[in-house]
């Protein structure tokens, strides 16, 4: 027999044994009752060495016997490395989203406040103002200047890392910002942390109550209750809880931050829609999970409940809670101006409804700024982690 046939036949079997190799990886996957994504990672770690015996090489980069080694592509190659390292493409692609994302934020709100009538320096200085006060004011203020020239001027005080400044005090935007922004961020997270806590819980213990149809009447009510609660805006549930808890009971403080029960009714008003939704989600992501094929693996190997949905039904359920999380931690962020202002709280969303009432330019434009900036980064800080927890998730190479 020539070299030629000899190659061709031995290209033949290690190509046969090339895909009963990836079969036996998917049927060990699945029978040692762990998740698909792990089975088939641990597949494509060893298909470079199958292609390796394919392409005739050895275990080092060798060429094989009677293979010629032909000359690569520069710009191939450089794509191939891109394609290999996905995480550099997905930060860049984010990174510029977030950047023009900020700017039309930021245009847009510069936009709105003049076009939209009225003088704040004459809400400022007062009705009784001169005339000629009220120019002088607008002056110094640089207000009598173009739109685009202040807008100009704006955008280039944003790369100095100057916030612009309160129209009516004079006061910095950052030195609000430094003040305010720490009560803020405390309500989101103990908020954000109440949330997650008993959604899951309350989730994923539904979705095990009622996997197979069982208990249908607790579905039914589970259901019930958490799309009405869901659909209260979380604004009127502050103003629902004072009346009841505060003013009524007298069991907790009507406003401000003084005690750590000033936090119970502001942290239930931002919680509570997010608890409902998120649990419905979780109870919906359980019962998936629950009927896929390693979890009736790892129930036919008769472990532990208790171990079958720690180790596989919670992992394979939270990328999706995840990025609904992410959404809330954001939607805590914004809604909490409104509630902030219910319950006097002393954060960036009382000083934001205050400036937007007086028509203060120089706050609503900074803290503007700042929400944006913390709801992309939250954004993409979620993305990361659902592309560390999924492996089967196409984020990175849609990025």
């Amino acid at each position: 027999m020539s070299n030629t046939a000899t190659e061709h036949v031995h290209r033949f079997l290690t190509g046969g044994a090339a895909g009963a190799w990836r079969a036996a990886r998917g049927r060990a996957g699945q029978a040692s009752g762990v998740s698909p994504a792990v089975a088939s990672s641990d597949a494509a770690g060893a298909a470079p060495d199958v292609r390796s015996a394919q392409d005739g090489s050895g275990g080092h980069g060798s060429p094989g016997r009677g293979a010629s080694p032909t000359p690569r592509d520069p710009s191939s190659h450089k794509a191939t490395r891109r394609r290999a390292n996905p995480w550099v493409s997905f930060v860049v692609h984010r990174f510029v989203r977030m950047i023009v994302a900020m700017w039309v934020v930021v245009t847009v709100a510069f936009l709105v406040l003049r076009y939209s009538g009225g003088d704040p320096v004459r809400t400022a200085l007062g009705a009784t103002a001169s005339p000629e006060l009220i120019a002088a004011r607008r002056h110094s203020l640089g207000l009598d200047r173009p739109v685009l020239e202040q807008y100009g001027d704006y955008i280039a005080g944003l790369f100095h890392g100057d916030l612009g400044q309160s129209i009516i005090t004079g006061r910095a935007v950052g030195d609000i910002v430094a003040t305010r922004l720490p009560w803020t961020i405390a309500l989101a997270l103990i908020s954000f942390a109440v949330i997650m806590i008993l959604a899951v819980a309350l989730g994923v213990t539904m979705g095990i109550a009622t996997n197979g149809g069982r208990h249908r009447h607790t579905e039914m009510v589970f259901t019930a209750l958490t799309g009405f609660f869901g659909n209260i805006p979380d604004y009127l549930v502050g103003v629902i809880l004072i009346v009841v808890f505060a003013i009524d009971l007298k069991l907790f403080p009507v406003a401000g931050s003084k005690t750590a029960a000033s936090y119970v009714l502001p942290v239930t008003a931002l919680s509570l829609s997010s608890i409902c939704s998120i649990s419905r989600i979780a109870r919906i992501q359980t019962l998936q999970t629950l009927n896929d094929d390693y979890v009736r693996t790892a129930r036919g190997k008769r472990l532990k409940p208790s171990r079958v949905y720690l180790r596989h039904v919670l992992p394979n359920m939270l990328p999706a809670v995840v990025v609904l999380a992410a959404q809330t931690l954001a939607s805590i962020m914004t809604g909490s101006v409104l509630v902030e202002q219910v319950f006097n709280w002393p954060g960036v969303g009382t000083a934001f409804t205050t400036a937007i009432g007086s028509r203060d330019y120089g706050i609503v434009q900074g803290l503007a700024l700042v929400y944006a900036f913390i709801t992309l980064v939250v954004t993409f800080i979620a993305d990361v982690i659902v592309a560390l927890l999924d492996r089967r998730s196409t984020m990175l190479e849609t990025a």
